[in-house]
């Protein structure tokens, strides 16, 4: 019988290294690594196999090479085609037509948002004792009263620990002279 033990041996194609120690498939990294991305490239280019041509979506848009023609655009690491001229009229139009679109959008966001504490607001009024307004304006004067017993209190820390506080600092800065 001289059958080769298969898997005492590398998994890798093309590779008859013998396996050592604890390794169980693959006699290296590079050999592991080699196999999962031609794997790995053959199930992401089978998606277009169907289409009888090869590459992935870059092979339809035209027969040059998209990659070459390439050029950077902005910052935040986009990039145009230059296969296709655009007029620069069109352009503007285009950019303007999407700044509109941005503030719009940012527009209705926030009158969303508004409408919903509106309706948020009229709902806890609804099904509680106090109202909302009521309960913030408590909220903002504990909240401020707090700041104001905070800064008291810190006052009175330093008015304690002003003379240790200011030894130490005399120390430190004569021992760094």
């Amino acid at each position: 019988m001289t059958e080769r033990v298969s898997y005492l041996r590398c998994s890798a194609p093309k590779c008859d290294n013998a396996l050592s120690g604890q390794k169980t498939k693959f006699c290296s990294l590079a050999c592991s690594k080699k196999v999962s991305s031609i794997r790995r490239s053959k199930e992401c280019k089978g998606v277009y196999a169907p289409l009888d041509w090869a590459g992935g979506p870059r092979g339809m848009m035209s027969e040059s090479s998209v990659k070459k023609d390439e050029s950077f655009v902005g910052g935040n690491d986009r990039f145009s085609i230059d296969d296709y001229g655009i007029d620069p009229e069109i352009f503007a139009i285009a950019e303007a037509n999407h700044e509109k679109y941005v503030q719009d959008r940012s527009e209705h966001e926030a009158k969303v948002v508004i409408d919903g504490l509106i309706i948020f607001q009229e709902e806890y009024n609804k099904h509680h004792k106090t109202s909302y307004a009521t309960e913030k304006y408590y909220k903002r004067k504990e909240e401020k009263d707090f700041m104001i017993k905070n800064r008291a209190m810190q006052r009175l820390y330093y008015a304690k620990t002003k003379e240790k506080t200011n030894t130490k600092t005399r120390k430190v800065r004569s021992e760094r002279s």
